[in-house]
């Protein structure tokens, strides 16, 4: 042992005592100096995923508009199918905001950080190729047509949603409030737009013994992802009493809205053996249900961005 030390003594005792004093300081400062450097690397890491959320956060922002706007024109579509020609103006505006929607969407420089350009782009491509088929269809078509592509718009959402980070947050409460909106809010909205836009055929003049059927399990589904919903989000709400009272109105405001609708609903279309639908009345209230939804959304995405 005492060889396998002896070239390092014999160097140290021909050094100074200024020498060995330096020495000292190089041999700590090597552990030090990496240790900081780990540290810095750990606080640079924490930068870029807090941009690269945010940044999820604008897109998920457009992409939600997309997705608000889709069902709308799936509703206005069955009332159009079904004879009810009053909704053509109705109709054709909201064909207008969801090609601006897809614009902003398509135009987003964020597409390529999280990968999505080209399923933006299919999106958009079936979305031209629907308007120009529209008339054509028949009311059932339209309804499964805009349905897929919905559900093309909540599969791009949920994607970004991981490759951001946002759902997969190591703040648990960041991540409860993405994935509630994400796997909930947004999910609810749909089961509702899809009721909304059976419900406005059926006031239409539309019969189909299968619509009351579907209508069923939609609110079954629908009040079943309110439980979820609640659920997560008081869960979420527990540990941060500011987040709490930003969030529990909107919430609770989308929850009463929903659950209003199927209320509605079955007390007018499944309630009785009459269909006691108006279709303006029935479009607005399930409009109204759903935009109470996407206030919550808002309201949500603003608090995340908030804590990024």
């Amino acid at each position: 042992m005492d060889r396998l030390f002896a070239p390092a003594e014999a160097i140290i005792g021909r050094l100074s005592y200024t020498g060995k004093i330096f020495l000292l300081v190089v041999i700590f400062a090597i552990p030090v100096g990496f240790l900081w450097w780990q540290q810095f690397s750990l606080i640079q890491d924490d930068i870029q995923d807090a941009a690269r959320e945010r940044q999820g956060l604008e897109y998920l922002g457009r992409a939600i508009a997309v997705y608000e706007a889709i069902p709308r024109h799936r509703g206005l579509s069955q009332a159009v199918l079904n004879g009810d020609q009053k909704a053509r103006g109705r109709l054709d505006a909201t064909a207008q905001e969801v090609d601006a929607a897809l614009q902003r969407l398509t135009a987003d420089d964020a597409q390529d950080a999280f990968k999505t350009r080209k399923h933006a782009q299919m999106i958009a491509d079936q979305w031209r190729r629907l308007q120009a088929e529209g008339d054509t269809l028949s009311p059932a078509e339209s309804f499964e047509r805009h349905t897929a592509l919905i559900d093309e718009v909540h599969r791009l959402i949920t994607h970004f949603a991981d490759q951001a980070g946002l759902s997969v947050d190591e703040d648990i409460t960041l991540s409860l409030l993405s994935r509630a909106v994400v796997e909930d809010l947004l999910m609810s909205a749909e089961y509702a737009g899809r009721m909304r836009g059976i419900a406005t055929g059926l006031a239409a003049g539309a019969f189909d013994m299968q619509a009351f059927a579907r209508l069923r399990s939609l609110s079954d589904a629908l009040e079943g992802r309110l439980s979820d919903l609640r659920f997560r989000m008081e869960h979420a709400l527990d540990d941060d009493p500011g987040i709490a009272a930003r969030l529990n109105p909107p919430l609770k405001q989308a929850d009463t809205a929903l659950q209003g609708f199927v209320d509605y609903i079955r007390d007018k279309a499944l309630g009785s053996s009459q269909v006691r639908l108006a279709t303006d009345e029935v479009f607005d209230k399930g409009t109204a249900a759903i935009g109470a939804a996407m206030k919550l959304a808002d309201e949500t995405e603003a608090v995340l961005a908030d804590q990024l």
